[in-house]
């Protein structure tokens, strides 16, 4: 025996004994299962944004407490504040 009928024998009788319980879908490969990542919370329910421009005076005339009570009351889950 030479020895390329020596890898090919001892190669198909790994392959064989190898694969040889299993049927031809396991060969092929499953299927991937879809990935599913679990939805925060927050995504099921509005979101209510309140936006709140300010310009230059407003530092000086700004009253901090009004606001956070008026985001309160309007049950505002985030806020964007902006400055000119």
């Amino acid at each position: 025996m030479d020895r390329r009928s020596f890898l090919k024998t001892t190669g198909v009788a790994s392959a064989t004994v190898t694969f040889g319980g299993l049927g031809r879908s396991a060969l092929r490969g499953a299927e991937p299962a879809p990935q599913t990542v679990p939805a925060p919370s927050w995504v099921n329910k509005p979101v209510r944004w309140a936006q709140l421009t300010l310009v230059e005076d407003d530092p000086g005339k700004f009253d901090l407490r009004f606001w956070l009570d008026y985001f309160a009351r309007t049950r505002s889950d985030a806020v964007c504040l902006s400055a000119g």
